[in-house]
């Protein structure tokens, strides 16, 4: 989790696959597999036809009533739209295998959700929405006001995974109220929203994309003085609703989508997590004892979030621990390995690194520290460095960006025998992707270097990823690269998600 489970709190899970959750209800078009294998792994199955929809919705314990109310300003003012314990500040939670994914496949998951409404103007439609694109990775977040009122925030955020299909994801839409300073408040005056991904299916989550719905920019205004739904579109929803709901849409097949580990909990967005947690008070069934996974430190202070591995200490107010969290190679698994001299020729300084691509794993990544190999070959000395380079993937143009870390001396090196060299980062500012320092390349310019003494940057011999992540990289100038998607880097690559 990455936020505590609020105390009293309504928690519900799909854990066992075996269901029997009075508290869920499944939407139009829709045929559950509750007991379902894919990839030789247990799951839940949902199955639909060509170009339909599915909703599985999730109740509070005290039930769904089709709302007696539809006053949002009512809601607003006392916190909730049908009963005390509807869902407000909540962490949605599922891991999703796709069978079949086409270029409009998406599927959403809704929070503070009215109800079901009959009409274009019916104020149970509404609603906060984080919608993920499974061919494209693009997510984006909509604001519901009624049945047909809806507002798409114009900014999107990328997952970083790619088209999903056959692989396992992790999914997390978090919706909490803040304060104006942007900090966890139960009954805040603002609502913000989290999506983030766990991209590797390995418990280690990133933060893909964030926005806060202030009440003044995101909506229109409306006239007179009782709007639609008595509450202004631009206003922040900032009250619970009775249901939680998870849907897809789009063009796949009639074959059921696999997911698993799902979770809605109520949490408590202000306190460090709690991996115990108080015992489920809502519908479903007791979560298993924890098992090792990603713990999150969280200071109070800007609300930066960072993963550390199971069992280090959460640490509130002090500095922040990276995430190890890399593309990591085996190189001495490959055949062959191979090595590509640094050294001064006739066009200039040849330089190699490593190029993340823009469907790699690893976007949106600020690197802290990077690892790689190299062997001195005869006995050169002088400074090597690590340059970061944008490198346009198409064309291979590239433009350097800045230093990465510190310069390191090579006389310290063995000759003839593979080191590691590790470059810390002390200010770093740009993420991996994007057009914002995707490649980071080796230098070793002094003068007078040649293959026969120089330094040697090892890769493997044989593409460690399929060339879907990064690939390896040369240059004889520093402004156009050769990019070999059949090559890969034993680098290793640690930062903050």
């Amino acid at each position: 989790m990455i936020y505590p489970t609020k105390t009293g709190g309504q928690q519900h899970y799909l854990q066992t696959h075996t269901q029997t959750d009075i508290f869920v209800r499944l939407g139009s078009g829709a045929q559950p597999f509750w007991s379902y294998t894919v990839n030789n792994t247990k799951a839940f199955g949902i199955a639909h036809g060509n170009n339909t929809f599915f909703d599985l919705f999730f109740e509070t314990s005290a039930g769904f009533n089709d709302l007696s109310t539809q006053d949002h300003g009512l809601a607003r003012t006392r916190g909730y739209l049908e009963d005390n314990v509807d869902f407000r500040n909540v962490e949605i939670t599922m891991y999703l295998f796709a069978t079949v994914v086409d270029a409009d496949s998406t599927s959403d998951h809704r929070a503070r959700v009215g109800g079901i409404p009959s009409t274009s103007t019916d104020c149970r439609g509404c609603g906060y929405i984080g919608k993920m694109n499974w061919s494209t990775a693009v997510i984006s977040f909509l604001k519901q006001k009624t049945g047909g009122t809806w507002y798409t925030w114009t900014s999107t955020g990328n997952a970083g995974t790619g088209n999903i299909e056959d692989k396992w994801i992790g999914q997390k839409f978090m919706c909490y109220n803040v304060d104006s300073q942007g900090r966890p408040q139960f009954d805040g005056s603002r609502t913000k929203l989290e999506y983030w991904i766990d991209k590797l299916n390995n418990n280690v989550w990133t933060k893909a994309f964030e926005f806060t719905d202030t009440g003044s920019n995101w909506g229109i205004d409306e006239p007179g003085e009782f709007p639609s739904c008595n509450l202004n579109t631009r206003s922040a929803m900032t009250f619970g609703g009775p249901l939680v709901i998870w849907g897809a849409a789009g063009a796949q097949q009639n074959e059921p989508s696999a997911f698993g580990d799902f979770s809605v909990r109520e949490i408590d967005p202000g306190m460090p997590p709690d991996p115990s947690g108080p015992p489920p008070t809502g519908g479903g069934e007791v979560p298993p004892p924890p098992v090792a996974q990603v713990t999150i430190s969280k200071q109070f202070t800007d609300m930066f979030h960072v993963a550390q591995n199971a069992g280090e200490s959460c640490d509130v107010t002090g500095t922040i621990t990276p995430l190890p969290y890399s593309e990591l190679w085996n190189v001495n698994a490959t055949t062959p390995a191979a090595y590509s001299n640094l050294h001064v020729a006739a066009g200039g300084f040849i330089r190699c690194g490593i190029m993340f691509k823009n469907a790699s794993l690893l976007n949106n990544m600020l690197p802290k520290e990077i690892t790689v190999i190299v062997k001195k070959i005869g006995t050169p000395t002088g400074p090597m460095n690590l340059l970061v380079y944008d490198v346009n993937e198409s064309t291979g143009a590239g433009t350097f960006k800045r230093q990465f870390g510190i310069n390191f001396d090579v006389a310290t090196l063995v000759t003839g025998q593979d080191t590691t060299v590790t470059f810390t980062s002390v200010n770093e500012t740009l993420r991996i992707g994007g057009g914002r320092g995707n490649a980071y390349v080796l230098s070793f310019s002094t003068a007078g270097t040649t293959s026969t003494s120089c330094i040697a940057a090892k890769f493997a011999g044989v593409d460690a990823l399929d060339g879907a992540n990064t690939c390896w990289i040369t240059s004889t100038n520093g402004t156009a690269f050769i990019l070999d998607s059949a090559k890969d880097a034993p680098w290793r690559i640690e930062g903050y998600p």
